[in-house]
């Protein structure tokens, strides 16, 4: 964390003393009207109603492949949060696999919605966006996406506590769904993915309604067996680091010592006092020598394949552990 955006952080906790409600989001609300304006968007957006929230959220479910004679039942469930590179990577698409192939139905939830992508971009950039009726090329398409995820990864735009009603949403539909146990669910994110999840639980541990949502279900985790993270970002300025409290669901947590983008010793000074309180490990740590996405061909510099099995080996134990 820089020393600007410790200085942000600093200014939050001093601005939420003087909000009525005293949460971090209503204060990065007021204190961005004035200050630190260009992250005014992500940090107010607007309140949306549940329905509205629930149509606009996009997922899809996929089921391992039965044997010829075998009975159809019902699937223990997967259900995958990607990071800032979308849901629609190679390393998405082997991490559905994976699971596929050790017998968890998945599903994988797409965050990127293109109205929340327009709704992303700088006020400026969308004023010339063409009309609704205009086709966009392939090129436009990926321009457009890259400075989406340029912003998602600054804080402008999609921040995890915003994004974490993703999280609700997919267990909502996750309970509906006639294939799937539902007394059987595990959360697996990656980076800006696991943050999510980590304000989702954190949230519905106080039972509070994410920023941009007027309502939402609060007993959703009743399911929820255990919980996988890879490489989160626990720095301040989200509710898991203000909070620092837990629901009592199995966690481990993925980490990198080289990781310089999401720094470990965040999580790990927030897990040793979750912990503490809980008396128990109620979340694990499993730490490698590597940086962050580390399992992600895309990243070839930060690409460690030997690390990648070790950590899914590793999920999977914790998963099994769980059951």
């Amino acid at each position: 964390m820089s020393p600007l955006e410790y200085a942000q952080y600093l200014l939050l906790v001093a601005m939420s003393w003087t909000t009525p409600s005293g949460d971090l989001y209503d204060a990065a609300c007021l204190g961005t009207n004035f200050i630190f304006t260009g992250y005014h968007d992500a940090l107010c957006p607007e309140r949306r109603s549940w329905r509205d929230i629930k149509e606009s959220t996009r997922y899809t479910f996929y089921y391992p492949r039965q044997s010829q004679g075998e009975l159809p039942g019902k699937y223990p469930l997967v259900i995958l949060f990607h990071g800032v590179s979308s849901a629609h990577t190679v390393t998405m698409e082997k991490r559905r696999r994976f699971f596929l192939s050790r017998g968890y139905a998945v599903m994988v939830v797409d965050s990127y919605s293109q109205e929340r992508v327009l709704a992303g971009l700088p006020q400026n950039v969308r004023n010339k966006m063409p009309s609704c009726e205009t086709k966009y090329t392939e090129e436009e398409k990926h321009w457009v996406m890259h400075l989406f995820q340029e912003r998602v990864t600054q804080g402008y735009a999609l921040t995890p506590s915003v994004r974490a009603v993703d999280v609700y949403v997919a267990l909502d539909a996750a309970y509906r769904e006639p294939k799937v146990d539902s007394s059987n669910m595990s959360l697996v994110g990656y980076s800006h993915g696991a943050s999510t999840i980590l304000e989702a639980l954190t949230l519905a541990y106080f039972r509070k309604t994410p920023p941009g949502a007027k309502d939402t279900p609060i007993n959703l985790l009743d399911g929820v067996r255990s919980v996988v993270l890879y490489y989160p970002s626990c720095r301040p300025g989200i509710y898991f680091h203000w909070l620092r409290k837990w629901p009592a669901i199995p966690t481990l947590m993925i980490l990198g010592k080289r990781d310089s983008l999401c720094r470990m010793e965040n999580c790990q000074n927030i897990n040793t006092v979750i912990n503490k309180k809980a008396g128990y490990s109620v979340i694990q740590e499993e730490i490698y020598d590597a940086p962050h996405n580390f399992d992600m061909e895309e990243f070839p510099d930060d690409y460690y394949p030997k690390v990648e099995a070790l950590a899914k080996e590793r999920t999977m134990k914790f998963l099994e552990s769980c059951n």
